[in-house]
């Protein structure tokens, strides 16, 4: 008999990454393997396990006594650090973990947080998040998927970005407001003498990518850089990302972004795009295929093509060898494996 494995989200949409990544795809990956997976419905009556990625409000825990008592495993998930929110967050956080019968971190750093705070009966494991070798196949409306090829066109056509070289072309992408206090395209504001210089010295240009062209104005208004602006969309992001040869992802050290997954990281050397970045642990792995610490790392891209390809063909070598949806799925198939054992 085929495992039955249910999902239970904070969020259902795929064009929120941690939903993409840690539960549909897994989802797509499990299926692809033979296990009965999908998103909990009201329709299901029983599962042999249930996971339950970010999901800890009220009516997550009520669920999770509910199918425990019935007899399913309960797999708690989580891939930020929500215990700096505050004691309310905390205590939910805490009744969740104490009733899941097994633990999923995506990073060593999280899971060693997640331990200073709950007494796990055994211990916890970590799987990192999966690159994206694909977004697109994620947006199913036929009239989404046709209106985001159009305004790539059309981006193309107007903005300017193919009359520069593609190596002069840098990219920041993400939500202009990110999760924690100081965090998204604000970060950016650190480096713009930086960007001024390599625009004024090599004719480099700074893409955009992100939700909100307000505060894209706001942030660059008076830079002596070329700047674009594209609004993410699934349909094309990956495509835009590709047009670039170096990607920008500035930090600021927090207790919630030092525990971050190196997603970002992974998915622009994955798409052939080399990256300089303020260090996190998750980046260290990758530390002598980008730059980290040194944002000079961008002039000498600029400068020597040959280091920038040399670097993105190891990076990616690291990224195929550990974080492909295949080797990822890998991780997840045995800890379902064990759940599934116990529960039958």
């Amino acid at each position: 008999m085929r495992a039955v494995v249910r999902w239970v989200a904070s969020n259902t949409s795929p064009k929120i990454a941690s939903t993409r990544i840690r539960v549909l795809s897994v989802i797509r990956e499990l299926r692809a393997a033979g296990i009965d997976a999908s998103l909990l419905s009201a329709g299901d009556a029983r599962c042999d396990v249930a996971v339950f990625c970010k999901a800890y409000r009220d009516a997550d825990i009520a669920l999770a006594k509910r199918l425990k008592t019935g007899g399913t495993a309960i797999v708690f998930d989580l891939c930020d650090n929500h215990f700096f929110l505050g004691e309310a967050v905390v205590g939910r956080l805490r009744q969740m973990m104490a009733l899941a019968d097994s633990w999923i971190f995506s990073t060593p750093a999280l899971q060693a947080i997640a331990e200073s705070y709950v007494d796990f009966r055994r211990p916890s494991r970590v799987i990192p998040d999966a690159v994206e070798p694909d977004q697109a196949s994620w947006e199913t409306n036929p009239m989404r998927r046709a209106y985001g090829a159009f305004k790539l066109k059309w981006w193309e056509a107007t903005s300017g970005i193919l009359g520069h070289p593609a190596h002069l072309r840098l990219i920041w992408f993400g939500n202009h407001v990110g999760s924690a206090q100081d965090s998204g395209m604000v970060q950016l504001k650190q480096l713009q003498e930086r960007l001024e210089k390599c625009a004024s010295q090599f004719g480099a240009t700074l893409t955009i990518v992100s939700n909100s062209r307000r505060a894209y104005r706001q942030l660059t208004k008076g830079w002596k850089i070329r700047t674009f602006y594209f609004a993410w969309n699934l349909v094309t992001f990956l495509r835009v990302l590709s047009m670039h040869s170096i990607a920008l992802l500035p930090f600021k050290q927090t207790e919630f972004n030092d525990v971050k997954s190196n997603n970002r990281l992974a998915l622009s050397l994955f798409h052939g795009v080399a990256v300089v970045a303020d260090s996190i642990p998750s980046y260290e792995e990758f530390g002598d295929c980008t730059f980290l610490d040194d944002w000079a790392g961008i002039d000498r891209y600029l400068i020597d093509e040959d280091l920038r390809r040399g670097h993105v063909e190891s990076g990616r070598a690291i990224v195929n060898a550990r974080y492909t949806p295949s080797i990822i799925l890998s991780r997840w198939i045995p800890a379902i494996d064990s759940l599934v054992r116990n529960s039958r």
